[in-house]
């Protein structure tokens, strides 16, 4: 099964990578952070500052794997809905500039190269 099918009819996302958190992000699905083990402290930092940049630094579990959240299902998302529109268009300004194309207008017309 396709993964992204997989977030968008999810009811909660447990997660332990940074991927995995941003497309729970993007898909706007409760979810939770479970540290590996040792989870390298460079690793977990772009885990720690996506979250920062959406105010959901308490979707990390103690780390004996405890929830302090009341309702684990409650998620708030309004800093998502305000924040990654510009950090989209800051992606697609740094690939149009590094790429030398308009990515935008490639994407909005379908074309592949």
């Amino acid at each position: 099964m396709n993964t992204l099918y997989l977030f968008d009819h999810a009811a909660f996302c447990c997660l332990q990578s940074f991927h995995g958190t941003a497309f729970a992000t993007i898909f706007k699905k409760p979810f939770m952070i479970y540290k590996r083990g040792r989870l390298r402290t460079t690793r977990f930092s772009r885990i720690a500052s996506l979250l920062n940049l959406f105010n959901l630094s308490d979707r990390v579990a103690e780390e004996d794997y405890s929830i302090k959240l009341d309702d684990p299902l409650a998620i708030d998302f309004s800093r998502r809905d305000e924040v990654l529109p510009r950090e989209r268009a800051k992606a697609f300004k740094f690939l149009g500039e590094a790429l030398g194309i308009d990515p935008l207008e490639i994407f909005l017309r379908g074309d592949a190269r």
